[in-house]
């Protein structure tokens, strides 16, 4: 049997668990404090309003519920763990546990549309990522935060031959660093996204991509960096060698891998060579072509014979 009793500022519901109470009033009770039974409800009336539930004896015991925006705070959402996983007792505390297990960064390689295009500009030595044509945003992780970003962002490197690596930091603005100041947090907390290698001389640079996936771990991906880098896969065979001759036809298409990154290679008719002049010189490249050997002027770079030989058992030599 239930009976609605009218109160003064509110409804007393008696029932035969007991009584509940609907209230309603100014100012947050749970800081003036409003007397009532555990379970009832308080309607709040100035500042945007609320809905306040009582969970404790105390007068001062409620919690907002909803707020006049219909929102409320994660620390305000009280959980009860049956099962002892978590020594939190708000839904805030536990997302920070959750947190603490994990250290999620870089990009969703399931989803490829959720990526950003990498461009590199040798003029302004300006390295951008961009959204995609026909896509909103591009998304990423930096240490267990995703970050949404719907216009270019643009980093601008030194001009000093050197290596740089290009990421989101924990704010998630992008940064560079040097190869020599590459420390743990830009692999475990980070979301790496490309790499140039920049000779101030020539004006020249070489880009790569490190959008590195989430799914691959920090500290794996770091162990992979460190020992095996890029790792081949299948194809990029060379095609049209024969004996005397100084070019070549076409290396075919393939795949390799740089830890989670399979790079595919379309089937290629010319290539440069790359090379590096002395212990302290710069990388540099020269013009594609489909020639098997390249030389320097009087030095001699890559196969300076500039012919295919075979041994005596037949094999097949640059």
């Amino acid at each position: 049997m239930t009976k609605y009793l009218n109160v003064k500022n509110g409804i007393e519901i008696l029932h035969l668990d007991g009584l509940t109470q609907i209230l309603a009033g100014s100012q947050d009770p749970s800081i003036v404090g409003k007397f009532a039974s555990i379970g009832s409800i308080f309607l709040r009336s100035d500042n945007g309003g609320g809905i306040y539930t009582k969970i404790g004896a105390n007068n001062t015991e409620w919690l907002l519920t909803s707020s006049g925006t219909d929102q409320i705070t994660a620390s305000g959402v009280i959980y009860t763990d049956l099962e002892d996983y978590y020594t939190g007792s708000n839904v805030q505390d536990i997302l920070s546990e959750i947190g603490e297990t994990r250290l999620i960064s870089g990009y969703d390689l399931t989803e490829p549309t959720s990526l950003p295009d990498l461009s590199f500009i040798e003029g302004t030595r300006t390295f951008n990522v961009s959204v995609q044509n026909g896509e909103s945003n591009f998304y990423f992780w930096v240490n267990n935060h995703k970050y949404i970003k719907t216009t270019t962002q643009s980093v601008v490197i030194p001009d000093t031959t050197d290596t740089y690596y290009i990421y989101f930091d924990n704010l998630g603005v992008l940064q560079y660093v040097n190869e020599v100041g590459v420390t743990i947090p830009v692999f475990y907390e980070n979301a790496i996204t490309g790499i140039v290698y920049w000779n101030a001389t020539a004006g020249t640079a070489f880009v790569g991509d490190e959008r590195h996936g989430k799914l691959m771990d920090g500290r794996t991906h770091h162990y992979n960096h460190a020992t095996y880098g890029a790792r081949y896969e299948s194809g990029l065979d060379i095609t049209g060698l024969e004996d005397g001759e100084s070019d070549y036809t076409n290396t075919t298409s393939g795949y390799f891998w740089d830890e989670d990154i399979r790079h595919p290679i379309a089937l290629q008719t010319t290539h440069p060579f790359i090379y590096k002049l002395g212990n302290d010189g710069g990388w540099t490249s020269t013009v594609s072509d489909n020639l098997i050997g390249f030389k320097n002027g009087n030095n001699c770079c890559v196969n300076c014979r500039n012919r295919l030989k075979r041994d005596k058992k037949g094999y097949s030599h640059i």
